[in-house]
């Protein structure tokens, strides 16, 4: 360090802040060119009424974690349509409270405040999007929040604040914002009560693709993308189709789609496909384990059960969401905005009639779509392979448990396809058919109302939403089996052969029955399947275990599966394995 006026030269992390020294006098120099997130929206008052120990006004946090002082002379915050300037500074790690001008004093005791908002009401309590911008117009930083990112039915009746919970994870929504916990109702000026480690650890997904004219598509994803992305040099490459991209836009403040030009128009009926390139990761890094392939093409109307219904849960298990399953049943490219969903009990009463989609949604041959009320939620309660097939309906038309009509009609109300499900259809063995669905056996040109249908197989757990139905008669096999595999196994938890899988496959459906393991003395040491309702195949793991869950000793093993029909047909086949233990 120099001494005697010159400069004192200290280090801030991305650049150099310097301070003029002159006897007792400092003057700091403040910076003003920022990068993404240098400067967060930390928390959020939208409704202050009624009050908990808060001043009822609303405010919008702010926290520098840039690591230097920042000058915010130019800086704009914009509030939906609105746009306001910034003025003053922060230092590092500082906060400054927003808030409207006449309740500045009011703030004062919390920390640092700015009278921002000429109107006491300039926050909505829901649906508003945040941009905080530079001098230069770039994005800092943006939110869009919801009243629903509360989590809290009381809270987000007013006076209680949204807080960021952790600030090392700034793209994420929902799942990083929450009600405050702090007995005064919000942490204005202070750390906020909620802070803690929530790092984005999934990978994007695609989440659809639109076709906005002869030649352009845009692209959504899940969640916010790396803004280098977009910046790099061929993000999107060409797999499949003659054409060439010629301009990408990705939409700002968020990150989470962007507008593809390609050279020449995209003739109908024809499907191209694009990768994903080098450099594709979400704002927090995450890459997905292989690069992302997307699909387009101009869509066709689709006709007469080119689109059918093929999967019902119409009574879920409690706090489970009710789904409908469709299936592009064509080799065509369709589009499902103008897509009626109805349904319907009795000649009395009103159909409920919502679309699917209120804009363009490409549906691929061959693939299924699940439409429900909560795809998150279905999620949970039962195994979705293919996550990007489940479809969020704002309306969801209702499912009565007592049965009705379920029907798919184009804008002009002509049909696609009808179905009326009733809980007689499900298998009459089963003691409860809550959250069990029923499932169209059969992909064809045929109508629901002429087609079969059939309780999901227990094995695959009630349910197969978003892929192939469990009681798919396309897929019957042409013999039964009967397969152990490894034939010997070694359950000591190394990593290889720890278990044996039994796999079946069976012709004929409507089987149900039991897999049970005996030893070489004949004794049953596992039942390892009882009473469930089969498909037309499964798998099924053994560790090695007794029913009283302790690994049984080297030996041979007995498999026997029994299982039978209504119709009175039994099916026993039976294969040994051999257990050794280490």
């Amino acid at each position: 360090m120099q001494k005697d006026g010159i400069m004192d030269r200290l280090y801030t992390g991305r650049k150099l802040s310097f301070e003029s020294i002159s006897g007792s006098r400092v003057k700091q120099q403040w910076y003003s060119e920022l990068q993404p997130f240098d400067i967060l929206i930390n928390e959020i008052m939208p409704d202050p009424s009624p009050g908990v120990y808060l001043p009822e006004y609303e405010y919008i946090e702010l926290i520098n974690l840039s690591g230097k002082p920042i000058d915010l002379e130019a800086c704009t915050l914009e509030v939906g349509t609105k746009v306001y300037s910034l003025t003053g500074a922060m230092d590092a790690d500082e906060f400054l409270i927003l808030t409207y001008k006449p309740a500045v004093k009011l703030f004062q005791d919390y920390g640092k405040v700015l009278g921002l908002f000429t109107a006491s009401a300039a926050l909505a309590n829901t649906e508003q999007t945040l941009i905080l911008r530079d001098r230069n117009g770039n994005v800092i930083d943006a939110v869009q929040y919801t009243d629903k990112w509360y989590g809290d039915s009381f809270k987000m009746q007013g006076g209680w604040s949204l807080e960021r919970i952790d600030t090392s994870n700034p793209c994420a929504g929902k799942e990083n914002w929450t009600a405050s916990i702090s007995c005064e109702g919000g942490t204005p000026g202070n750390p906020n009560s909620v802070r803690t480690y929530n790092p984005d650890v999934h990978s994007p997904y695609l989440k659809g693709i639109q076709l906005l004219s002869e030649n352009e598509i845009n692209i959504l994803f899940n969640e916010s993308i790396s803004r280098s992305f977009f910046q790099g040099k061929d993000p999107f490459l060409m797999l499949y189709g003659n054409n060439t991209v010629i301009n990408i836009s990705p939409a700002i403040p968020f990150y989470n789609s962007c507008i593809v030009t390609f050279q020449q128009p995209f003739p109908e009926g024809e499907i191209y496909q694009v990768m994903t390139g080098d450099g594709f990761s979400d704002c927090s890094g995450n890459v997905p384990s292989e690069p992302l392939t997307i699909r387009f093409g101009k869509p066709v109307k689709p006709g007469f059960t080119d689109i059918i219904l093929t999967e019902v849960l119409y009574a879920p298990f409690p706090g489970c969401p009710e789904f409908v399953e469709i299936y592009n049943n064509t080799g065509k490219l369709t589009d499902l905005s103008g897509i009626i969903l109805g349904v319907n009990y009795n000649d009395q009463e009103e159909p409920q009639r919502v679309y699917l989609v209120n804009e363009q949604f490409l549906f691929f041959p061959g693939e299924y779509l699940v439409l429900s009320s909560d795809p998150e939620i279905l999620n949970n309660y039962y195994d979705v392979s293919r996550p990007g097939n489940l479809f969020f309906m704002k309306k969801m038309p209702s499912l009565r448990d007592a049965g009705g009509g379920i029907e798919l009609l184009d804008r002009s109300f002509q049909l696609i396809d009808r179905y009326y499900y009733s809980g007689q259809q499900q298998y009459p063995l089963l003691n409860d058919d809550n959250g069990v669905s029923l499932e169209r056996m059969s992909i064809d040109r045929s109508p629901g109302y002429l087609s079969q249908w059939h309780s999901a197989s227990s094995l695959s757990g009630f349910a197969t939403p978003g892929y192939a139905n469990s009681q798919l008669i396309d897929v019957i096999p042409h013999e039964e089996t009967f397969i152990i595999e490894p034939g010997t196994f070694t359950p000591d938890n190394d990593g290889k052969d720890d278990v044996t899988v039994i796999s079946f496959t069976i012709k004929g459906e409507g089987y149900a029955g039991n897999i049970l393991i005996f030893n070489a003395m004949g004794i049953c040491v596992r039942h390892l399947v009882k009473n469930e309702l089969f498909g037309f195949e499964g798998h099924v793991i053994w560790d090695g275990t007794d029913d009283n869950g302790k690994l049984s000793g080297t030996g041979i093993y007995l498999i026997f599966m029994d299982a039978f029909n209504l119709k009175g047909e039994k099916i026993r086949r039976k294969a040994t394995v051999l257990l050794v233990r280490r």
